[in-house]
């Protein structure tokens, strides 16, 4: 697969083009358009904040927190320690 460094599809230029798996393109993604919070990997669940993760086409979750802050900074260190490079945190 090729992926957009950027996350931008119509910016095609070749430093901008990496070679990528699946899950590394997946890990690249932006903010879902339906998430309300506007934190990635973040919910709100019963008054609680919770992080989770996607990893080989599965949900890990990675705790509930009292801040969507504080789950966010989980979500984030999961990010960078399972994608390295590819993790896109905002």
């Amino acid at each position: 697969m090729i992926d957009h460094r950027d996350g931008d599809p119509s910016n095609n230029r070749w430093k901008n083009l990496r070679p990528a798996t699946s899950s590394q393109n997946c890990a690249n993604r932006r903010i879902p358009r339906h998430n309300k919070c506007g934190l990635k990997g973040v919910s709100l669940h019963r008054g609680k904040w919770y992080a989770t993760i996607g990893l080989k086409g599965r949900k890990h979750f990675l705790g509930y927190f009292e801040t969507p802050a504080e789950a966010h900074a989980a979500y984030a260190k999961a990010a960078r320690k399972l994608f390295g490079k590819f993790a896109r945190t905002e």
